[in-house]
């Protein structure tokens, strides 16, 4: 059907493919049949449950610029250390290198300012590097734990890739099918994965208080959104420590997961939210062509635009506190394009030919030397930290005008890698 459709002068084609070969080689038949994009609707429902696994004191996540920034939806519960705090003591007093960037409250979505308090129950939409905002979960109370088990119900499509993605970041992977030639199926295609062959909660109930204690996570993709949701019900009441379970999109049944901690994923609503995201992007693109994606989260109440800044922008150069922003929107990440980075040498004087970031990668070892690593802007040090006979590793990024002098300096038996990143 795409192949027709561009051939009679469609400018953009989008091509749902299921079978596992077809998605695997999704480049190939992209180029070959002029498509604009291949979606897996089983596969993107997959990866968006391995994140929430990955990331298990989310409720959802996405990620941008190709996996350096993620967006994080996270509900606050009693006893978290940021409750009673002002945005901007979060970021000022208790040193977390996030931004919240919007606040549901009651049901109601606001763009938050600095004096702005977290209460208890507010659902916030959080951004940063994925280990900033891993150190920022230690300093709100909340224990970071790692998913290393998995109990899933049901061998599906999902279930396949799901299990396949598990299997390789070196989970223990569990799957449970009453249906055998499915269960020998899914066992044949990925055999480093445990398959049983019988009723998941019948299983479930037969497990010993050991295992259960021993499984970090419960996945349920079955069929039956009812068995799903009970299934995943059960398990929290078992307090399994992250539950998520596969519902249609327009159940009735979410309602009773409100009050849980259990995450619902549908498939249909993330291949809905690329393709209008996608089609948003198209739409946008008319007036203005650097949008590379949009993603929209609380059923379409709260949109996020991930854009490339061209080298004719009027506001290129500027601080962001310059920008006039309009009400209601908020620059959550700025993501230097790395790829036009000029290599550097510490200990070497530079002039900055434009506008840019000076952004690196430093390395310390264990030599007993108490040296620092100092940055130099303009003969001013902008940054000084002493390591001392700490192993570590750190990555820095500053901003830096145009004709101003730069310089890193080591004091210490260590490697640092400098680059200069302009902005045009």
């Amino acid at each position: 059907s795409c192949l027709t459709a561009h051939s009679l002068g469609a400018k953009n084609t989008i091509a749902r493919v299921r079978n596992a070969e077809y998605a695997v080689q999704s480049e190939f038949y992209m180029e070959k049949f002029g498509l604009s994009m291949t979606i897996n609707p089983d596969f993107t429902a997959a990866r968006e449950i391995e994140r929430l696994l990955h990331f298990p004191q989310a409720t959802k996540i996405e990620l941008f610029g190709k996996g350096r920034c993620e967006l994080a939806e996270m509900k606050i519960e009693h006893g978290n250390a940021i409750i009673g705090k002002t945005l901007f003591e979060i970021n000022q007093k208790m040193k977390m290198n996030i931004l919240i960037c919007a606040i549901v409250r009651d049901k109601n979505i606001f763009i938050p300012n600095g004096d702005d308090i977290v209460k208890e129950g507010d659902v916030l939409y959080i951004t940063g590097s994925p280990k900033a905002i891993n150190e920022s979960l230690e300093k709100m109370n909340i224990k970071v734990r790692r998913i290393s088990s998995v109990l899933i119900a049901g061998a599906s499509r999902i279930g396949f890739y799901l299990s396949k993605m598990l299997e390789k970041d070196g989970v223990n992977v569990t799957v449970v099918e009453k249906v055998h030639s499915k269960a020998a199926e899914l066992a044949g295609n990925v055999p480093g994965v445990s398959v049983m062959c019988s009723d998941a909660m019948e299983y479930f109930e037969s497990m010993s208080e050991a295992d259960i204690k021993n499984t970090d996570a419960f996945v349920t993709l079955t069929n039956n959104d009812e068995y799903n949701l009970i299934a995943g019900m059960l398990a929290e009441k078992r307090n399994v420590y992250k539950v998520v379970t596969k519902m249609n999109s327009h159940s009735a049944l979410k309602e009773l997961q409100m009050n849980t901690k259990i995450c619902s994923v549908s498939k249909e609503s993330a291949v809905t939210d690329i393709i209008i995201g996608y089609s948003r992007s198209l739409l946008a693109a008319e007036n203005f062509d650097a949008i590379s994606s949009l993603y929209r989260l609380m059923d379409g109440k709260l949109e996020f635009v991930e854009f490339k800044v061209t080298s004719d922008e009027a506001y290129l150069g500027k601080l962001i506190k310059e920008l006039q922003v309009k009400k209601g929107y908020i620059i959550a990440s700025l993501m230097p394009n790395y790829k036009n980075r000029q290599s550097r040498s510490c200990n070497t004087y530079y002039t900055a030919s434009s506008d840019g970031y000076i952004f690196g990668h430093l390395e310390h070892t264990k030599d007993g030397s108490t040296g620092g690593f100092n940055i130099y802007i303009d003969d001013v040090n902008v940054r000084l930290t002493d390591r001392g006979t700490d192993y570590g590793e750190d990555v820095f990024l500053f901003p830096i005008r145009k004709g101003s002098s730069y310089r890193a300096t080591t004091g210490y038996d260590g490697s640092c890698a400098l680059a200069f990143v302009p902005l045009n």
